[in-house]
């Protein structure tokens, strides 16, 4: 299976949402606020299909790893004011994701 397939079909994408957080949370070091401000961002910018826009918050949140804010020792990922929009923005003009 190709990889793009085989993203799609992942198991965490089809979580409840409350274990869809969890498991971010795990993975990636972000709270609650931070999750659902990126959700929220990105349906925002128009991916309203909830598997979709999962797949562009998992693709952000791997982003983030490669970025200062994921470099930290304290136990969730830290933006300053307006640092998340940024990053965000950001996210979006590296990568050429279209939404």
């Amino acid at each position: 299976m190709k990889k793009k397939e085989a993203f799609t079909q992942s198991e965490y994408l089809h979580f409840p949402e409350v274990r869809f957080f969890q498991w971010c949370n795990e993975k990636y070091k972000i709270n609650k606020g931070i999750y659902h401000t990126i959700d929220e961002w990105f349906y925002t910018n128009g991916i309203n299909n909830i598997i979709s826009r999962r797949i562009h918050v998992i693709a952000y949140l791997e982003y983030l790893l490669t970025q200062d804010q994921f470099q930290t020792d304290s136990k969730y990922v830290k933006f300053g004011s307006g640092g998340l929009v940024k990053s965000l923005n950001e996210f979006l003009a590296e990568t050429n994701s279209i939404l």
